[in-house]
């Protein structure tokens, strides 16, 4: 931030006004001589990553060319998003990548899928994805254990008889529980 100071003909102390300047640099990959520790280096220029920019310094005007060169390859491999990469970026999609390779998942997948449940849940922003997923594995595995209308039938029959009710209400509870069963015989309850 450069300051101006204004002077003034009253006995008044000179104004300090602050002017905001920002320095539009080239951002075109191009290399410099300097010298750095008196030794002669090859600098990068128009470098940058995450809107700052970034001083590489080489020791060979080859290495130099050979670092730009690679750039340019990635840049027009992966485009400028790349070019432009934060290294904390970088790092975090390397670590999540770590991360679901036991599922054998992509990330782009992985983010697409994100995307779509947060978009599902937008109605209900504090609900967290892993809350979600709990509560539905619970529900698949309280319908695993679930049984069918048969399943009930029979069990139910079986408990009157083990407790003693009389043949002629066991044949009524079969009769009543026989319309169940043909409606609904495998449904789950």
């Amino acid at each position: 931030m450069k300051e101006h100071i204004e002077a003034s003909d009253s006995n008044q102390p000179p104004t300090v006004r602050k002017f905001a300047f920002t320095r539009q640099r080239k951002r075109e990959l191009g290399i410099a001589e300097t010298v750095v520790d008196g030794q002669l280096k090859f600098k990068i220029t128009g470098y940058y990553l995450a809107g700052k920019r970034v001083r590489k310094f080489y020791s060979t005007k080859k290495e130099a060319q050979t670092f730009i060169a690679a750039q340019t390859v990635r840049e027009g491999n992966i485009g400028t998003l790349a070019k432009h990469m934060d290294s904390q970026l970088a790092n975090d999609a390397a670590e999540a990548q770590m991360m679901i390779k036991p599922f054998n998942a992509r990330l782009l997948d992985v983010a697409r899928e994100w995307t779509e449940a947060r978009s599902l849940l937008a109605s209900f922003p504090d609900v967290s994805l892993s809350e979600c997923v709990k509560h539905y594995a619970q529900l698949l595995t309280e319908r695993a254990t679930s049984w069918t209308v048969n399943e009930g039938a029979d069990a139910w029959v079986a408990y009157l008889e083990a407790k003693g009710r009389s043949d002629v209400y066991v044949r009524g509870v079969n009769w009543r529980v026989d319309r169940f069963r043909s409606d609904y015989g495998d449904a789950l309850m």
